[in-house]
């Protein structure tokens, strides 16, 4: 990365205040600000702590940098790789957020993002990029949190588009395991760890969201498994998600997966 990146990193400071996630339908310039404390954006790697999700391997033969997302509103990304895309599609996965499409031309990516909300990290990745963020509806008083991405082009003024329950625009471009509601590009790790971790997070997202569950209880387990068909560490993510998944019905269906995958 050159010059023109670093002095782009150097717009920090201590008085960052997060754009509102309750917004219609708007676009800013993204020169986001941040707290130092929270955040630290610079040109190395670092190590974090254990989260409950982690990517760490190769998605379609980028090597990904340390990510690992407690919440969407503690996210970290230290490291560097040559695919920004591949980048994305491991953060949107590993933090349940739905990658609809990613038409911008891919680059390098090197950063380092600390404990930050994920629409923050988002927005600093993708800086050169002009894309949507759709929020679910939050439950009870908790906060919104961002449930799809939709990066349309490259500009050099990106701004980011937020919209609330907006419909999807086809992707002529889809990204990596775009038409799968498993995580294929962390079942695809050679790390065992990561795909443990992938494993879980789904189980986990199983209990508590119901659209994802809903899709795995309606669709048929022959479309199911065919997803899964040439992934060779696919019964090992199975496995994993019967035994931690607590919904009685979502178990049945892994089981009936199972006896189909090979």
């Amino acid at each position: 990365m050159g010059s023109g990146l670093a002095a782009d990193l150097a717009i920090a400071d201590d008085n960052y205040v997060p754009t509102a996630a309750c917004s219609r339908f708007f676009t800013h310039p993204i020169a986001v600000r941040r707290r130092l404390a929270a955040v630290a954006i610079v040109l190395s790697c670092g190590a974090g702590s254990a989260p409950w999700a982690r990517a760490e391997e190769a998605v379609g033969g980028a090597k990904l940098p340390q990510i690992e997302v407690e919440s969407q509103s503690a996210v970290t990304v230290i490291g560097s790789s040559e695919s920004l895309r591949a980048v994305i599609t491991a953060l949107c996965e590993t933090s349940g957020v739905e990658l609809r499409s990613y038409r911008a031309p891919d680059r390098p990516i090197s950063a380092r993002y600390e404990g930050a909300p994920l629409r923050h990290v988002l927005e600093r990745l993708l800086r050169r990029e002009s894309f949507m963020l759709g929020f679910s509806a939050p439950a009870g008083e908790g906060a919104a949190e961002i449930a799809w991405l939709s990066v349309i082009g490259t500009d050099a003024a990106a701004a980011p588009v937020v919209a609330s329950g907006a419909p999807a625009a086809p992707s002529a471009d889809p990204p990596p395991g775009s038409g799968s509601i498993f995580p294929i590009a962390l079942i695809d790790s050679d790390n065992v760890g990561v795909r443990a971790n992938a494993a879980k997070v789904y189980a986990r997202r199983l209990d508590d969201e119901a659209k994802l569950r809903q899709q795995l209880l309606g669709g048929s387990v022959q479309e199911l498994a065919s997803q899964l068909s040439g992934h060779r560490f696919a019964r090992e993510f199975l496995q994993t998600v019967r035994t931690s998944v607590r919904n009685p019905e979502a178990r049945v269906k892994i089981n009936s997966l199972l006896s189909r995958v090979r």
